[in-house]
C-alpha cells in the first residue's frame, strides 16, 4: 500500500464529506512527520495551538484532519493531546501554550489518546487547541490528511501534485485536488 491510496481512499473521503456536511470537500494539506527526542526548544506544534491561529470561529474556514499513526509507541502516555471545548467556549485566546497554563480543571480535560502503529486520530484543527509534545524515547512518524470546504481555498496554497498522478485519478478524486498545481 502507498500513502496516495490512504489519501484517496473512498473511506476516508466519505468521512471527511460527512463530518464536514458537504460534497464538495477539497484536500488541504498532506504532510508526513517524523519526529524524535533531541535538545532543541520546543516549536510551534510543541504547544497548544490552533492551526488557522485566529481566536474567532469562521464558519467558512471548516476543516478536518486525519492524523495517521506509522510508528509503534510505547505504552506509555501518547505526545498528541487535545483539549475537547471549542475555542470560542472558553474564557482565554492565546495561540501557543503550554498545558501548565490551564486551570487544573482544563488540564483534566486534556485528551491524550492512547495511539498505536496504523490507529488515526480525526480532529478539527481549527477549532480546538491541540499539541504534540516532543517524544520522550520513541521515534514518531505521523501522516497527516487534512480536508475542508471549498471556501477555505487558501488552506492549501502553494501544495503540488505530480502531474502523472493527478492523470490516474477518477473525475472525482480530481476534484479534491484540482486546486493543487501540477508539476512533472
Amino acid at each position: 500500500m502507498e500513502l496516495n491510496d490512504i489519501v484517496f481512499d473512498n473511506r476516508l473521503i466519505k468521512v471527511a464529506s460527512t463530518i464536514l456536511d458537504s460534497p464538495k470537500i477539497k484536500l488541504g494539506y498532506i504532510k508526513l512527520g517524523v519526529f524524535f527526542d533531541n535538545q532543541l526548544p520546543r516549536n510551534c506544534i510543541n504547544y497548544f495551538h490552533t492551526d488557522d491561529l485566529s481566536k474567532k470561529i469562521n464558519k467558512l474556514n471548516k476543516s478536518c484532519k486525519f492524523s495517521f499513526t506509522l510508528s509503534s509507541n510505547s505504552k506509555t502516555k501518547n505526545e498528541f493531546g487535545i483539549l475537547p471545548i471549542k475555542k470560542n467556549k472558553l474564557k482565554f485566546y492565546k495561540q501557543y501554550f503550554k498545558a501548565e497554563f490551564l486551570s487544573s480543571e482544563l488540564q483534566k480535560k486534556i485528551v491524550y489518546p492512547s495511539l498505536n502503529l496504523g490507529d488515526t486520530v480525526l480532529f478539527d484543527p481549527n477549532n480546538f487547541f491541540h499539541i504534540a509534545n516532543k517524544p520522550k524515547n520513541n521515534l514518531r512518524i505521523i501522516f497527516y490528511i487534512e480536508f475542508f470546504v471549498p471556501k477555505t481555498k487558501f488552506l492549501s496554497s502553494n501544495v503540488k501534485i505530480k502531474n502523472k498522478i493527478f492523470q490516474n485519478l477518477d473525475a472525482n478524486k480530481k476534484k479534491l485536488c484540482r486546486h493543487y498545481q501540477l508539476i512533472n
